[in-house]
């Protein structure tokens, strides 16, 4: 099996199956996992960058506990590390990583709070102190030390993290007039093959909370430009730059 395929299928054993504890507990992985998914539903609705938080947060997870395995690769940590308890330290280690990546990737969305709040509460009741923000060879600090790679060596990799994911506006207009729903006939179809934006009184959020535009806007028109974690350069199109182009709609 290729280094490629093994990573993804232990990925998806951490992530999907989470493997239970003797006592028939969640895995650590599966509570961090869960932890993810809790702060995905109190973000903003944006698939695409939910998409590299599961991917990037799977990242965390593994190499959390492949560190501690002498012959499994790691995925991005460059590094492995010596242990008497390879069980207890790869728990400790996955918290500290999985709680730094939250809190740092999540910093921005409207209900961080409560991300936050859910996020100490599990250290806690894993009996971790949240505070401990030391780096080195310890569990915690290799912990704390994953997090700090993966979330710096992705900070600039297309993204725009750092503008909160949000494509310049000059990026793209739409070619059809956008549809106001409340009267569905206003609205000019000058192409039915692309999008046409709703016009909308008001909407609200997967969190319960407004959303201030009243015309639907692009979702990061820029992500062409990210790497992915599961195609190649075989799978992209030279001319369109497109993976897996399904050619021109017909």
């Amino acid at each position: 099996m290729s280094l490629q395929k093994n990573i993804r299928s232990l990925v998806l054993s951490i992530l999907c199956i989470g493997a239970a504890s003797e006592a028939g507990a969640a895995s650590i992985a599966r509570r961090w996992n869960d932890m993810l998914l809790q702060a995905v539903r109190y973000d903003y609705a944006r698939p695409t960058v939910t998409a590299r938080n599961l991917f990037h947060m799977s990242i965390v997870l593994y190499d959390s506990w492949s560190i501690y395995e002498k012959t499994s690769p790691n995925y991005h940590i460059n590094f492995k590390r010596e242990s008497s308890n390879p069980d207890a330290d790869r728990n400790v280690t996955t918290s500290y990583a999985a709680y730094r990546f939250l809190l740092k990737r999540f910093a921005k969305a409207p209900k961080f709070e409560q991300i936050k709040k859910e996020s100490t509460e599990l250290m806690r009741e894993l009996g971790l102190n949240p505070d401990d923000t030391t780096v080195g060879e310890t569990p915690i600090g290799t912990g704390n030390m994953i997090a700090g790679m993966v979330l710096s060596n992705f900070m600039h990799d297309g993204s725009l993290e750092d503008k909160d994911y949000v494509s310049p506006p000059e990026n793209y207009a739409p070619l059809n007039s956008p549809l106001i729903v409340n009267l569905p006939s206003v609205g000019t179809i000058s192409d039915i093959n692309f999008w046409q934006p709703l016009a909308l009184d008001f909407s609200i959020g997967q969190g319960g909370f407004p959303i201030a535009n009243k015309v639907q806007s692009p979702l990061t028109l820029h992500w062409g430009s990210l790497a992915p974690f599961a195609l190649t350069a075989s799978d992209r199109n030279p001319n369109t730059q497109l993976y897996l182009d399904p050619g021109p709609p017909s």
